[in-house]
């Protein structure tokens, strides 16, 4: 179980851009002190889910940030800001189909004038009178 000051040290060092000396010189901890409750799996855990309310915290402003970034242009940001509203879903994908075997220059050019010969006939074939 983790006392009052393992508590306290927790809550310090779980706001963004907190430093460990800092946060130690601030409870009157000796420079290795914090380092050993950091092993702590107990210590670790509660930290992290700490650290996880403090960035809960910021995520509105994040969402504005992204939002202003997104109409000024910024398609990454727009990406972003699409992704985190729920309009674009990440997993979805575009399946594009490639072709069994390249197509040759020359294959084309037959297929082409093939085009071009069924074209040339049916035109022939309006101008034949009907009888």
């Amino acid at each position: 179980m983790l006392n009052e000051k393992q508590y306290r040290a927790i809550e310090l060092l779980a706001v963004p851009g907190a430093v460990q000396k800092d946060v130690a010189a601030e409870l009157g901890l000796g420079k290795n002190t914090l380092t050993t409750w950091r092993k702590n799996p107990e210590f670790q855990a509660e930290l992290k889910q700490q650290t996880i309310r403090h960035a809960r915290n910021g995520v509105p402003k994040v969402i504005a940030a992204m939002e202003r970034e997104a109409l000024s242009g910024n398609a990454a940001a727009a990406k972003l800001y699409l992704q985190a509203t729920g309009y674009l879903d990440p997993r979805e994908a575009v399946l594009v189909e490639q072709p069994k075997k390249s197509t040759t220059t020359e294959e084309l050019q037959r297929r082409l004038a093939e085009i071009r010969a069924r074209k040339q006939a049916e035109a022939n074939a309006e101008s034949l009178p009907v009888s």
